[in-house]
């Protein structure tokens, strides 16, 4: 009687209620947020349903009346009729019923015919006595998002069947280890080799994609993050005075290091000390060498010989004012100008050279300080930072032929190829620390470092974008990148970082969390490749979402659950599930699969002779051999299986840790 009640109510009050509330724009579409795909046991509570109204331009609808029922199925809803919050989202909650089977909740909006489905599933109530008799058969490419409970039954059907258990731990202290162990009876292991489905293969077409060596990039990021702690332990206690200079209108460069009268041909005086942000400047002679309208070019005087040209430089400027200025202006916002000099200082110099380990064959490619936003000379009411440069500025790294610096020799192209992605890069990182500083005026006035990196990454990925003329959601594949030489030349010198470290991401997920500030390889590649599939999920306009984030009162962790939802972690979660799910065949469950990229295609493009075609580390599950796993907080693991044809398998799961979460992915 419940069910025919609902579908009664539901019908009538679709019919007879007036649309939307009273938002001015008219709702043109409903989603569903989170919630779909769940799996638990007769009376389990799910996790809230929400769904997201949008106008035709994609803009939140808020009081937006959704109406909820159940369709099919045994189960209830706790709230009937809801209404949209001003991001446009609405939620209820479900309870599932005694009966075992597929329960479907429809949400519309009121007054329209605007409806969407969410399909959830009721399991026996433990894997006791599982048999083929009540075991769950998911179609190949099912996928339960969340899965109550700790255990199974699952069928191996006529055929047999492929499993993964996704396990994550969804800790937001990245640091916090969970152990979880996973039986199961009556199961076979699989290969822990991550193979390509035959049919998604990709053709090997002309055009050579690149991969180099992950430990060149390291460096990088460990420079970056080592600058990054260095600056959160010393800055904080001048941002005060910073922003009383600021206001106070004494801004502007108070010595003759960046004055706005600068001439091609001037020297500057600039210190180039990375080891101590404000003190023992170490002083570098730099020769202005080329001057644009958003770009003061730089070179050290001390450069190895044999590197970059005036006419390289003028071409860095001009890459800057045509593409990067644009970009990241457009996604991150405008960065202060502090110096009064209407441009940003490039300073391409040894310094980011010397930073490299003796004959490592490491590659910096650059660098940004926010010390030089700060005041350089202090008065009676504030302290200042006197290694400050006074201005909008960052570093770069320069061609050394003959390896004179740290004897790491970087030709002229190897060095070019890379120079016009890291400019976006540390664009980034000047714009979100100015915007910070002295224009939102934030409490902390530094990012934490996972989400300044992962922004940057994203600025990369936005400029092979904008120089290939792809976009996203459009699932590049191998196929779209060597459609001809020029787009395999934007991945290789715009996207590639970013590949190489969602492929080391890929390779330790359990070891690796999106947001950790140990800002590693591997952690870098997990932020980025969240940041995409979040933003591909959000909807909407995904500029306003980079610059919400650049723009934010809040730091790390809060800043996203502001822009993305309070469903944060079970969006870190879904979003761990989607490194398997995504681009197998069959998967239709649209968080679980990553809009932008098939990264299968591209990964199988890239691996070397003998190894996975998609290097996703997976652990096999044999009968009478438990996996234990240990995951950090935002790791998973993916715990793989088959069930023989026409037999049944008991899946369990313990630990002793709170917040632990499993999704399961049928991929045959």
């Amino acid at each position: 009687m419940r069910q025919s009640h609902s579908r009664v109510l539901l019908a009538a009050l679709v019919t007879a209620m007036i649309a939307c509330g009273d938002d001015s724009r008219p709702a043109a579409s409903i989603s569903p947020v989170t919630g779909n795909s769940q799996l638990g046991p007769a009376g389990a509570m799910l996790e809230p349903l929400e769904v997201r109204v949008a106008s035709s331009d994609g803009q939140p609808v808020a009081r937006a009346r959704v109406l909820w029922a159940v369709t099919q199925g045994s189960g209830s809803v706790g709230e009937g009729i809801t209404v949209t919050d001003a991001r446009g989202v609405a939620q209820t909650t479900v309870r599932l019923g005694t009966s075992a089977g597929k329960l479907v909740v429809v949400a519309a909006v009121s007054g329209t015919s605007l409806s969407t489905n969410f399909s959830e599933t009721t399991t026996a109530a433990s894997s006791a006595g599982c048999s083929v008799l009540t075991a769950l058969s998911p179609a190949e490419g099912s996928v339960a998002l969340s899965v109550l409970g700790s255990s199974l039954c699952l069928s191996g059907g006529a055929s047999g069947a492929d499993y993964a258990l996704v396990t994550f731990n969804g800790s937001t202290n990245p640091n916090a280890f969970a152990a979880v162990t996973v039986t199961g009876t009556g199961v076979k292991a699989l290969s822990t080799a991550n193979r390509i489905p035959a049919a998604l293969v990709p053709v090997r077409l002309a055009g050579a994609l690149e991969l180099a060596a992950a430990s060149r990039y390291a460096a990088h990021d460990r420079v970056e993050a080592r600058l990054r702690a260095a600056e959160s332990r010393i800055l904080p206690p001048y941002v005060a005075g910073a922003r009383a200079w600021m206001s106070s209108g004494r801004s502007g460069a108070l010595r003759d290091a960046i004055p706005a009268t600068t001439h091609v041909g001037d020297l500057l005086r600039l210190n180039g000390n990375t080891d101590e942000p404000c003190d023992d400047p170490i002083i570098r002679i730099g020769r202005v060498a080329a001057i644009s309208t958003n770009a003061i070019v730089v070179a050290d005087t001390a450069n190895p010989s044999g590197g970059f040209t005036d006419a390289d430089y003028q071409s860095f400027a001009a890459s800057f004012d045509t593409l990067v200025t644009p970009l990241d202006t457009t996604n991150f916002g405008s960065p202060t100008d502090i110096d009064h000099n209407g441009r940003e200082v490039i300073f391409f110099t040894r310094a980011v050279d010397e930073l490299t380990q003796p004959n490592s064959g490491e590659v910096i490619a650059g660098f940004f300080i926010p010390r030089d936003l700060y005041p350089q000379t202090s008065t009676r009411t504030f302290k200042a930072c006197a290694g400050s440069n006074v201005g909008e500025m960052f570093y770069m790294q320069v061609p050394d032929p003959r390896g004179v610096v740290n004897g790491n020799p970087e030709s002229v192209s190897e060095v070019r190829q890379f120079t016009v992605a890291t400019l976006a890069h540390e664009f980034q990182h000047l714009i979100n620390a100015s915007r910070r500083l002295y224009v939102n005026k934030t409490r902390d006035a530094q990012e934490d470092t996972f989400l300044n990196e992962g922004l940057s990454h994203i600025a990369e990925e936005l400029l092979f974008y904008r120089e290939s003329g792809l976009s996203p959601l459009q699932n590049i594949d191998v196929t779209a990148l060597r459609q001809n030489s020029a787009t395999v030349n934007d991945f290789n010198s715009a996207q590639l970082a970013n590949q190489i470290r969602y492929m080391g991401y890929l390779g330790s997920p359990s070891s690796t969390s999106p947001y950790s500030d140990d800002a590693g390889l591997d952690d870098r590649g997990a932020i980025w490749g969240f940041l995409r599939w979040a933003a591909d999920h959000k909807g909407g306009s995904q500029t306003a979402t980079w610059r919400a984030l650049v723009n934010s009162k809040t730091i790390g962790l809060a800043n996203l659950q502001g822009v993305f939802g309070a469903d944060l972690m079970q969006q870190f979660r879904d979003y761990t599930t989607s490194l398997f799910a995504d681009d197998l065949p069959g998967v239709s469950e649209p968080r679980a699969v990553e809009p932008s990229w098939n990264m299968r295609t591209i990964t199988a493009a890239l691996a070397a002779s003998g190894e996975p075609d998609y290097p996703l580390a997976v652990v096999p599950l044999d009968s009478g051999s438990p996996a234990q796993v240990s995951l950090v907080g935002g790791g998973a693991a993916y715990v793989r299986f088959t069930v023989p044809a026409g037999g049944a398998a008991a899946i369990t799961w313990t630990t002793a840790a709170a917040g632990i979460n499993a999704a399961l992915v049928r991929s045959r």
